[in-house]
C-alpha cells in the first residue's frame, strides 16, 4: 500500500514540475487621464428635416486636435438630432496620437450625451480600453476625463 502512495506522490510531482506555470493575467492598473479636444476645422456639414416629424438631423465630419494624456489629431463624425423634447447627439472619433506621452496608434472612440468609451485600437494602442465623461468647456472645445488601462 504504500508504494502505490508513494507512486502516486511521485507521478504528480512529475507532473507539476513539468507543467508549466499558468498564474492570472491582469489588466494594468487603471490611470487617470484628462485630455482636451479642440476643433480646428470642419469638413463637412448638412442639416435636414427627419422624414415627416418636427426633428432635424445635424451631421458634421471636424478637424480636431488633443492635448493632455492623449496628444495628437482627431477626425470627429457626429451625428445631432433636435426634437420636441431636447436632443440626443452622437459621435464617432478616430484619434492618431500618443496616450500617456509612451503609447502610439490609433483609437476609435464613441461618445454622446457627456460620455465616452474606447472601442478599438491599433499599434500600441491596441489593447487600451478606458471611458469617462466629456464635457463642453468652450466654443468647439471639450474637457475629458476619465480612467484608462491596457489589458496584457
Amino acid at each position: 500500500m504504500n508504494r502505490k502512495v508513494l507512486l502516486v506522490v511521485l507521478t504528480l510531482a512529475v507532473f507539476l514540475l513539468v507543467t508549466p506555470y499558468v498564474g492570472g493575467v491582469y489588466a494594468t492598473k487603471p490611470l487617470s487621464v484628462s485630455f482636451t479636444s479642440t476643433g480646428t476645422g470642419v469638413l463637412s456639414s448638412v442639416a435636414r428635416p427627419a422624414g415627416e416629424s418636427d426633428n432635424v438631423i445635424t451631421e458634421a465630419v471636424h478637424n480636431l486636435a488633443w492635448t493632455g494624456d492623449f496628444e495628437g489629431t482627431c477626425i470627429m463624425e457626429v451625428r445631432l438630432v433636435f426634437h420636441e423634447e431636447g436632443y440626443n447627439y452622437q459621435e464617432i472619433v478616430t484619434f492618431t496620437g500618443t496616450v500617456s506621452g509612451e503609447h502610439t496608434g490609433t483609437l476609435t472612440i464613441v461618445g454622446g450625451q457627456g460620455n465616452w468609451r474606447i472601442i478599438g485600437g491599433t499599434g500600441e494602442l491596441s489593447n487600451l480600453h478606458g471611458q469617462g465623461k466629456m464635457e463642453l468647456t468652450g466654443i468647439a472645445t471639450f474637457t475629458f476625463t476619465g480612467q484608462v488601462h491596457f489589458d496584457p
